[in-house]
């Protein structure tokens, strides 16, 4: 049984004032733990934006790829959004450098925003290098 996001409120924060919710689950059945923001330097609806943010990957992914737990690779994304909504995304250096790795980057990114994950590209020269490239299959 997949476990399900609670759709409920911010949590109260911790001694610091941190807002820090559980949202999912590892591999290992672990809950795992996000901080959204700080009583200090972030508003309530902030916070909120971003937590919900997670909470929708978090959905979408267990549906998507059928697990119960949070994929490897999409809970460093779920960590950016803990940070920011939306994501801003850069070109990496082997991406401008290497016209392959661009469009294995591009394609990754393309997937989250079909999956409604709030992402930015600041490269457009990466994005129009990888559209014109030659997909064999």
């Amino acid at each position: 049984m997949r476990f399900r996001s609670n759709r409920g409120g911010l949590p109260k924060p911790d001694s610091l004032g941190r807002w820090r919710p559980e949202v999912g689950v590892d591999h290992e059945g672990t809950r795992v733990r996000f901080q959204v923001g700080n009583k200090r330097d972030t508003t309530e609806a902030e916070a909120l934006k971003r937590l919900n943010a997670i909470r929708d990957l978090y959905d979408r992914q267990c549906a998507e790829l059928r697990l119960n737990f949070w994929a490897g690779w999409v809970h460093g994304w779920a960590r950016k959004l803990a940070q920011s909504v939306p994501i801003v995304v850069e070109a990496s250096p082997a991406a401008r450098n290497i016209p392959g790795q661009a469009s294995e980057e591009l394609g990754l990114v393309r997937r989250l925003q079909s999956w409604g994950v709030p992402i930015v590209i600041t490269d457009e020269a990466v994005t129009r290098r990888s559209r014109n490239q030659i997909v064999y299959k």
